[in-house]
Formats: C-alpha cells, sequence, structure tokens
C-alpha cells in the first residue's frame, strides 16, 4: 500500500496560503493595496523592508512568501517594476533556491495576468518543463505550464514577440 504514496512538495501557494508567513505576506499586500498606489508609484520603504525581512527567516516561511509575492508579480510590476525586476524575477532562474516556489506561485494565474512579465522570465521558462515533474506539484499547476506554452505562442503569432512556434517546440522536446 504504501508504494503509492506520491511525495508533494510543501513550496507551494496550497502550503503557503495556511502558513503564518504567508499569511503575514498577504496582509502586507493587502495593505499595500489599500494605500491606494498608483502605478509607478514604486513601493512605501516600510514595505520591502518588512517584505525583505520575512524573506531572510530560515525555514519554509521564506518558501511561502516567495510563493505568495510571485503569485502577485504582474500587480507588483505594475508599481515598482525596478524592484520586482531586481529582486524577484531572479527567483525564476532555476539555479535559484526559489525557482520552485516562484514559479508554483506564478502558474496558479491565468495566462493573459503575467503577460507582461513573461519576456522577463522566458529565458528560464524555456527549461522549466523539464524540472517541473521532479518538484511533486498537482497537476493542474503543472497543466498550466503547457496551457502557457500554446497561450504564448498564439500571442507571438499576432505580435511575434512572446514566444515563438520553435520555441514553443524546444520547450515541450525537452519534457
Amino acid at each position: 500500500i504504501r508504494k503509492n504514496v506520491v511525495d508533494r512538495s510543501r513550496r507551494t501557494l496550497e502550503y503557503a496560503n495556511n502558513g503564518a508567513i504567508g499569511g503575514a505576506i498577504k496582509g502586507l499586500i493587502s495593505v499595500l493595496d489599500g494605500k491606494n498606489v498608483q502605478p509607478g508609484d514604486g513601493f512605501p520603504e516600510d514595505f520591502t523592508t518588512r517584505v525583505e525581512r520575512i524573506i531572510s527567516f530560515p525555514g519554509e516561511g521564506q518558501d511561502h512568501a516567495v510563493c505568495i509575492l510571485s503569485k502577485h508579480i504582474a500587480w507588483l510590476k505594475g508599481i515598482d517594476s525596478n524592484w520586482v525586476s531586481s529582486k524577484m524575477i531572479p527567483w525564476f532562474d532555476l539555479d535559484n533556491p526559489f525557482s520552485e516556489p516562484a514559479w508554483n506561485g506564478i502558474l496558479s494565474n491565468d495566462w493573459g495576468s503575467i503577460q507582461l512579465v513573461f519576456e522577463e522570465l522566458k529565458s528560464s521558462f524555456s527549461d522549466l518543463l523539464a524540472k517541473i515533474s521532479t518538484w511533486g506539484w498537482r497537476d493542474d499547476v503543472e497543466r498550466n505550464a503547457y496551457t502557457w506554452i500554446v497561450e504564448a505562442s498564439v500571442c507571438s503569432l499576432d505580435s511575434g514577440s512572446i514566444l515563438s512556434f520553435d520555441d514553443a517546440r524546444d520547450c515541450l522536446r525537452k519534457v
């Protein structure tokens, strides 16, 4: 009976939403939203200080913070593009220790909500599918990555800038 047990990752949005640190990050995001910051305003210093402090805590709370922040990356990037590009985008590099929770958080979004951020993630995304199956996620999150390939390649037919058909084929061949 025991051999059918699947080890699931705890570095996921599902765990982050139910953890104390995940709750703290969601609270900070809610406070930020309540301040009615406008696109391009930049983050208040108290927000970035608290977020960076929470991410420096040892343990799985770091993963939960990264996961929740990554889920909100498009909205956060609209407020402070420089901070997101310098602090969050590096998490998506598959060699970064935060890559698993970062990808899990962002993959909980539909394609339309992250389309504007995708260009910065494109180089890591091409190797993601080969790595994602080793992380022990639920199938629906993993399936979103495949959906994004299709969405990005369809969008490139119109604009030519997101993911070419050749890029999409290369992604799928790496699986």
